[in-house]
C-alpha cells in the first residue's frame, strides 16, 4: 500500500492527481495503523472480507448494468413496433389517399322505379326536373322506406333533402313523398 502511494506522489502527473492521492492516503492512514494492530486470524478475516465486498460491489454494479440493459433491449422493441407500426399506417394512408371517390350509378328514372316497385304494390310518382329528383309512394312500410333510402344513398349517392312521411291507419304503413339532389355528375 506505501508503495503505490509513494509512486503515486512520485509520478509526473496531473497536479490535481497528486492532490488526489495524497488526500486518499491521509484518510487511509488510520485504517492502515488499525490493520496494523489486528492479529494474523484477524487480518486474514478483513482480508477475505474486503474481497467479499469487492465481490459484493462489481456483482452489483454488472447486475444494475445488465438490468438496464436489458431495459434497453425492451424498450428498443416497443420503438421497433411503433415505427413497424406507422410504416404500415403510413402505407395505407397513401393507398387511401391514392384511391377515387367513390363512382355512384347514374340516375336514371327506370332504374329508381324499379327499386320503387320492390316496395309498393301501387305505381309511385317519380319525376327528374333539372337537378331535383321528387318521389311519391301513397302506401308502403316505414321499415322499407328506411331501406330504400339506404340503398339511394349507397347506390347513387343521394340524401334527402326534404321529406313527408305521413302514418297510414294500416299498422306499420305510411305514405312517403322526398326530394333528392341530383349532382350534375351523377344525372343524366
Amino acid at each position: 500500500m506505501k508503495n503505490l502511494m509513494l509512486k503515486l506522489r512520485q509520478s509526473n502527473s496531473h497536479p490535481k492527481i497528486k492532490l488526489l492521492a495524497t488526500i486518499i492516503a491521509a484518510r487511509l492512514k488510520p485504517v492502515n495503523e488499525y490493520y496494523k494492530r489486528l492479529n494474523e486470524r484477524d487480518k486474514q478475516i478483513v482480508f477475505f472480507g474486503g474481497i467479499l465486498a469487492i465481490l459484493m460491489f462489481f456483482f452489483l454494479v454488472i447486475n444494475a448494468a445488465y438490468t438496464f440493459q436489458k431495459s434497453l433491449e425492451k424498450e428498443y422493441t416497443i420503438i421497433q413496433t411503433y415505427k413497424a407500426d406507422v410504416e404500415f399506417l403510413s402505407k395505407v394512408y397513401k393507398d387511401i389517399s391514392t384511391l377515387t371517390p367513390n363512382e355512384f350509378s347514374p340516375v336514371e328514372i327506370n332504374s329508381i322505379k324499379n327499386d320503387l316497385a320492390a316496395i309498393s304494390s301501387e305505381t309511385p310518382d317519380v319525376q327528374l326536373v333539372d337537378n331535383t329528383l321528387t318521389i311519391n309512394i301513397a302506401q308502403a312500410k316505414f321499415s322499407d322506406i328506411l331501406n330504400l333510402l339506404q340503398q339511394f344513398r349507397k347506390s347513387y349517392g343521394l340524401f334527402v333533402f326534404k321529406a313527408r312521411v305521413t302514418r297510414l291507419p294500416e299498422s306499420g304503413y305510411v305514405s312517403f313523398s322526398a326530394s333528392f339532389k341530383v349532382n350534375t355528375q351523377n344525372g343524366q
